[in-house]
């Protein structure tokens, strides 16, 4: 079967996944913001049946970790992946920097920023991310576990225009998209999305198997993260242990760094996206953005022409070049 028939032959299918449903659809409320003395999440997975309920997890901020701009409390570019790798290669900065070289950026991706400011500015942890192009009932169905990284160039007591500024973010970043593989079914899983995401035959029954395997997995990491088992994790700000005290945001930096070095790898990493503004540091008076897009594969990545999708048919009705500058309407 492939992704096109599945809208037909999997409309009614829904075997394993009503627990994951209830999760994504009540997972923004929230039980009572009252605060107990923090605990240590152990490293070991837990059951299902030792989280909170579906109304208590997962909250906002499992899903959506904003890290505060700090010297000391940040994943930097060079930290390690799963494979021991970066988990923002050099290599890979260089290239999207190189890509922005015949564009009203010109130089400035790579002159601006350099390497070791880049950090990772926030984490989107996604149950099930649909693998269809436009909006369907069966998005609920094939989709994949992942995790979203946006990384951003960031410098301190630095000054910018006259000011002197303790933390200064420049208008650009790279977003790197990982699927989540356990390594138990990391070569099968990656065979089947392959063929799903490309429209070819693949084993619907086993995909639904392994994909609830890994959404339970992606979801016990996630918990794992967690410093407390009343925090009021539902607010949508920056991660509570980061703001509570300094020994929290300590241990829930380590704790993150040990999600990456565990679950994140390279050669799980399906695309990269980046955005930058010319050289300059002034994004109202420039107004001026450009994006490039990159498949990945095996860690390695290829440019892309950013392609215009029909939003009912999925169909590809437009290419762009490999890069693609707007400005502020007037």
């Amino acid at each position: 079967m492939n992704l096109a028939q599945a809208n037909v032959s999997l409309g009614g299918v829904h075997s394993g996944v009503p627990w994951l449903v209830m999760m994504l659809i009540t997972s923004c409320f929230g039980c009572a913001p009252t605060l107990e003395t923090p605990v240590q999440s152990g490293s070991e997975a837990k059951a299902r049946s030792e989280w909170p309920p579906p109304s208590a997890f997962p909250l906002s901020q499992d899903l959506a970790i904003l890290i505060p701009r700090s010297t000391n409390l940040r994943i930097g570019a060079d930290t390690s992946d799963a494979s021991g790798a970066s988990l923002l290669p050099f290599d890979w900065v260089q290239l999207v920097g190189e890509s922005f070289f015949e564009t009203v950026v010109e130089e400035a991706f790579l002159t601006e920023s350099r390497y070791e400011d880049w950090h990772a500015a926030s984490i989107r942890v996604v149950p099930c991310g649909p693998l269809g192009k436009v909006p369907s009932p069966i998005n609920g169905v094939l989709c994949w576990p992942g995790v979203r990284v946006v990384w951003q160039p960031t410098i301190h007591d630095v000054q910018i225009r006259r000011r002197v500024r303790e933390h200064y973010s420049d208008d650009r970043a790279m977003h790197v998209l990982y699927d989540f593989l356990p390594p138990e079914i990391e070569t099968e899983s990656q065979g089947l999305l392959s063929a799903a995401r490309d429209g070819f035959d693949f084993d619907t029954e086993r995909f639904l198997e392994l994909r609830d395997q890994a959404v339970e997995g992606l979801l016990d990491a996630t918990f794992q993260l967690r410093r407390s088992q009343r925090a009021p994790y539902e607010q949508l700000t920056y991660r509570w242990e980061l703001l509570e005290s300094v020994d929290l945001a300590t241990s829930f930096m380590d704790g993150l760094r040990l999600f990456f070095g565990t679950h994140m790898s390279q050669r799980h990493v399906h695309t990269v996206t980046a955005f930058s503004l010319p050289e300059g540091r002034l994004p109202g008076p420039i107004g001026l953005w450009t994006f490039v897009a990159f498949t990945a594969k095996s860690g390695a990545l290829t440019q892309q022409a950013i392609e215009i999708v029909d939003p009912d048919s999925g169909d590809v009705i437009g290419r762009l070049e490999k890069d693609e500058t707007v400005g502020i309407a007037e």
